[in-house]
């Protein structure tokens, strides 16, 4: 897709509506529509062109950080349970074990995991679960899987 007409990015380190990109909603449409695909298929998305434009890091600089805005709508969900209440309850399984994707059927026995409230974290401070890493924090569990029923 080319674009054309975009702002100039006249300000080192502005953020705002100028340093938006276009609408690449098509696209994305296009590529969901293709047969075989799943709605749980991942996209990559590639930006390139010419001249310079400076970005962020989360890590870097937070406040300055690149952000992908996607806002979508699914059909006969009421807005008021849209898509799932903040702080609500969650099953999960921290205990480090890769179930591979078993644990996605719909007859998968879960009852044992435990559950409680999100936002879920490794003990920052601003969550309301913690989780179990291992017994060694710079060695953490690659696998946490959380679980919501809608």
């Amino acid at each position: 897709m080319a674009w054309s007409n975009l702002p100039v990015w006249g300000v080192l380190n502005a953020f705002g509506s100028d340093q938006r990109t276009p609408n690449i909603k098509t696209i994305l449409d296009e590529i969901r529509g293709r047969s075989g695909w799943n709605a749980n298929n991942p996209f990559t998305i590639f930006v390139n062109g010419t001249g310079r434009r400076n970005a962020h890091s989360f890590e870097g600089v937070p406040s300055m950080a690149a952000e992908l805005v996607i806002t979508y709508t699914l059909k006969k969900v009421p807005v008021a349970n849209f898509p799932i209440a903040k702080n609500d309850i969650w099953s999960y399984q921290d205990s480090g074990y890769n179930l591979g994707s078993i644990w996605k059927e719909t007859n998968y026995e879960d009852s044992t995991w435990k559950f409680y409230l999100g936002k879920f974290g490794y003990g920052d401070g601003n969550e309301r679960t913690n989780i179990k890493f291992g017994s060694n924090s710079n060695n953490k569990f690659i696998t946490t899987i959380l679980e919501k029923s809608l």
